[in-house]
Parts: structure tokens; sequence; C-alpha cells
């Protein structure tokens, strides 16, 4: 039984591996230097045509290209995985080096929009090569690095693009953090793993094996739909805590920290999350961390809006503590899907969640925001979480092995009978 300090240190631990140094070195690099870029580009954007809504355009846009990441990602799959990361940083790098130079407001958002089609099939490679790069044995390990870099890349990004923009201003930010994208690709360029060229089919044709691949394998769906409801949840709680706690009118350093701490501790819980079994077990890791931390979140979360004073600050930093302990879920849930799908179908299974989970947080905020038009922000956000609940206890109760309970008689099965892991989603619809 690994403990979890033991868990801790294997997260870390894997960049003693040579190529999985240089695809966490090229994922800090790469995803600091686009929330850095975004940062300076909405504020470029302002300075230079004074509308919000021409701002708020700019960071739509940059998200514009992940739903079309199934059409985009198969294209750029022409070339293998390395070659993928590599072109996808120059291209970024030359876009927002370009975009620093005195052009209308119109191309920037133009500019933004060809720059951000680069980002989906980068994500994707890179999700995909990190099983090579650590070893199948330690791709667990990987991933929960992997999640650790993406939970605080945001902040540090935001925070190197405030500070470039306060000592060197917009433009030269933007050249700055286009630098970031070409360092990433070289440190690429020595990548031993992900060199092995794509099968000769057309790539579109491994977009739609994937596809179907999830239509067979039932256990590889509720991994997916497990996905989308978390997401679906997170949005609602990015979306709807600030204004909770504005209403409530708390101090904005508090409020700034409140909002910080769930990425914080999701980042810490990813590393020591169990992550050891068949794809069987890591779903049943999931489902259990969900039920475990949403369910007292979503308590948490409706109480402290009967609260007032003190005490809602008390109980917002635990409803937040609570729901980022969920963010470790993905870790398992990822390593599961990813011992599921062959290596050559990796990186077209990545670029159909991509649109969904953008299509679902999208749909999640919006949601969240006409149901708090009718009921208090605090019970929006808890049955957010309510969902992912449910879901996951469906998803617990369908996959326990029949030396737990026979689900067919619901009486227990008799002593010595064993269940195999490893074939149970056979059985799942």
């Amino acid at each position: 039984m690994t403990t979890t300090r033991e868990r801790f240190v294997a997260s870390f631990s894997v960049l003693r591996i040579h190529d999985m140094r240089r695809v966490w070195g090229s994922q800090v690099l790469s995803e600091v230097g686009d929330w850095a870029a975004r940062f300076a580009l909405a504020v470029l954007v302002f300075d230079r045509s004074g509308s919000a809504f021409l701002t708020a355009a700019t960071l739509a846009v940059t998200y514009l290209p992940y739903l079309l990441s199934p059409v985009i990602t198969p294209i750029a799959q022409r070339y293998s995985l390395r070659r993928m990361m590599i072109g996808s940083d120059i291209v970024r790098m030359a876009l927002f080096a370009l975009i620093a130079l005195p052009l209308p407001t119109w191309s920037l958002l133009v500019l933004a929009f060809v720059a951000g089609l680069a980002t989906p099939p980068f994500e994707a490679a890179r999700t995909a090569v990190i099983p090579e790069a650590a070893g199948e044995d330690r791709m667990a390990d990987a991933y929960a690095l992997s999640n650790v870099t993406f939970q605080t890349a945001q902040a540090l990004g935001l925070a190197v693009g405030g500070a470039l923009l306060l000592l060197i201003g917009p433009e030269a930010a933007l050249i700055m953090n286009a630098a970031t994208f070409g360092v990433s690709a070289v440190l690429l360029f020595s990548l031993d793993a992900g060199r092995r060229p794509p099968p000769p089919e057309p790539p579109i044709t491994r977009t739609k094996n994937a596809f179907s691949m999830m239509a067979r394998r039932g256990l590889l769906r509720q991994m997916l739909v497990f996905f989308l409801l978390l997401a679906l949840a997170d949005a609602a709680i990015t979306g709807l805590l600030p204004v909770f706690l504005r209403s409530e009118a708390v101090n904005p350093l508090v409020m700034a920290a409140l909002i910080a701490t769930a990425p914080l501790v999701g980042a810490f819980s990813g590393t020591v999350v169990p992550r050891e079994g068949s794809p069987t077990r890591l779903m049943r890791i999931s489902c259990t961390v969900t039920i475990l931390a949403a369910s007292p979140a979503a308590l948490l979360f409706a109480l402290s809006g009967t609260a007032s004073g003190w005490l809602v600050v008390v109980l917002a930093l635990l409803a937040i503590t609570a729901y980022g302990v969920t963010i470790a879920a993905d870790v398992p849930t990822m390593t599961g899907s990813m011992m599921i799908v062959p290596p050559d179908l990796r990186a077209p299974f990545v670029s159909i969640i991509q649109p969904g989970l953008m299509g679902i947080q999208a749909l999640g905020a919006l949601a969240a925001g006409a149901v708090a038009t009718v009921l208090p922000t605090t019970s929006t956000m808890a049955i957010a979480l309510i969902l992912p609940v449910a879901y996951s206890s469906w998803a617990l109760l369908r996959t326990l092995p029949p030396a737990v309970i026979d689900l067919r008689s619901a009486h227990p099965v008799a002593p010595g009978t064993t269940a195999s892991d490893a074939t149970s989603d056979q059985s799942l619809p």
C-alpha cells in the first residue's frame, strides 16, 4: 500500500526522467506564457480601443479554438507528437510577437484567434505523450504533476503578466511572453518520446476511431461524463463565488485569498490522491473522492448563505477547501482513461474531450447565472456540486465488484468470490 507521503514524493520524482523534465518544463513555459499573454493582450486591446466589449471578446476568442479541437488536432497529427508540440509553440511565438506591433485593434482579435488554434493540438499532444515520456508504469505520477502544474500556472501566469505590464508595458510583455513559447520549443527539440510517426491512415479516421471506442467502452463513457460534470460544477462555483462574496461585503483581499484556495487545495490533493490499480479501480477512487469532498462542500455552501459576519468567511473557506479536494479526482480519472485508450488514439481522444469541457463550462456558467436569479447564490453552488455527487454514487455502484455486492440480486456474494477489476468494464453499458 502506497502512503500519502510516497505519492507526494512520486509526483515530483518523475522529474528525474529526462523526457519528463522537458515535457514538464514545456508545460510550465507554455501555460504560464499563455495566461500572461492573454492578460497582456486584454490590456493592450483596452488601451487601444477603450472598449469593454472588445476587451472581453479578446479572452473569448482565445477559447473558441477549443471548440474546433476535433478538427484541428487530427490535421496537426499528420506529424509526430513531438513535432506537433514544437510546431504549436513556434506558431504561438510568431503570432504573439506579431500582435505586439502597432496594428489595428480588429486585427489583434484575428491574430489572437489564429494563435489560439495552436493551443488545443499542443495540449492534446502533451497529454498523449506523457505515458511514453514517463513510462506507462509512472504515468499516474506524471499526470499528478501535470495537474499541479495546471492549477498553479493560471495564477502564476496572471501574476507574471501583471508584473510585466507594470514594468515594461503590454507590447514588451507580449514579446517576452512570446519568447516563452520559443524556449518551450527548444526544450522539446531534444525530446526522445513522441518521435514515432502516426499511422498512415487519414488523421480524421483516428478521431472517428476514438469516438467509436467511447461508444463501445462503458467505463470510458463514464469517465467522460464524470469529467464533464466536474467541469460544470467548477464553472458554476467559479462564476458565482465572487458574486456571493461581494454581496456579503467580504474584504477584497480576503475574497482574493478565498478564490485562490480551491486551485491550491486541488494542486496539493492531486499529488497525494490514490492512483494505483486498474481503470475500474481508478474510477472508483475518483467517485469516492468526489462523494466525500463535494457532499460536505455542498452542505457548507448552503449553510454559508444563512450566516453573517465572520461566520460567512469561515463557512466559505471550509466549503471551498472541500470543493478543492474534488479537483484531485481528475488525476485517477485521466490515468484510467489513458490506460484504456491505445497510444495512437490518445491525442484524438483528448481533442474530443476539449470542446466538451469548454462547452459544458460555458453552459454551466450561464445556467448557474440563470438559476441564481431565482435561488440564492449559495444554493445554486450547492446544487452544482450535488450533480457530480449523484452521478459518482451511481457510477460507484456500477463498478463495485461482486465480492462487495451482487448488483442483480442485492444480496452479498458467497465468501471467497472475487472479481477482476481489469475486465469489469466489459459489463458496463
